[in-house]
């Protein structure tokens, strides 16, 4: 008797056509999955951030800042919300200014996979009391996919000083990402 050993053609297509079609499905949910990852690790690396700085503030009872930056020298001026870089000093003059005789505490270097924005041109600097509160009502920080499939998150910090992570802007309102 001769036994043959291998596969058919019609079961070798079979196969292909089962995993071509596990691929097909898999390739969006494993880019979906991939700019999550990076969302979630960049919302944590700021909140890390902001804890960092309002620990600070309480340490050294005095006004310490977490502002967006395009250097290591200073608070970023101009009209654009996008956090590329941030940087915490205290603020001995308390002029909201980073200057020579104060200190770099840490930069802020987030992932390039997720764009962060600032809620306004105003809100581009936390300024945190020695009590560890802010003075402004409700920060809101977006944290959105660069290519603009996944759904943004915020994180909403309170005058208390306190982040929370958020699906929904403070007043509740979806959120919506700026045009880069």
């Amino acid at each position: 008797m001769d036994i043959k050993k291998g596969f058919t053609i019609v079961e070798f297509l079979a196969a292909l056509l089962i995993t071509s079609t596990i691929i097909a499905y898999g390739i969006p949910a494993f880019s979906d999955l991939s700019y999550r990852t990076h969302r979630t690790a960049a919302i944590n690396h700021f909140v890390s951030m902001l804890i960092y700085t309002r620990s600070e503030a309480l340490k050294r009872n005095s006004i310490v800042i977490f502002c967006l930056s395009s250097s290591d020298e200073a608070c970023m001026t101009g009209s654009s919300t996008l956090w590329q870089q941030g940087i915490v000093f205290p603020d001995s003059n308390q002029d909201g200014v980073k200057d020579s005789s104060e200190s770099l505490l840490k930069v802020f270097d987030p992932d390039n996979n997720v764009n962060i924005y600032a809620s306004s041109i105003y809100r581009r600097k936390i300024k945190f009391y020695p009590d560890g509160s802010t003075p402004v009502s409700n920060t809101t920080v977006l944290f959105c996919d660069p290519a603009r499939k996944g759904d943004p998150k915020a994180v909403i910090i309170s005058t208390t000083g306190r982040p929370r992570i958020s699906d929904s802007d403070a007043s509740g309102s979806k959120l919506v990402c700026p045009d880069s």
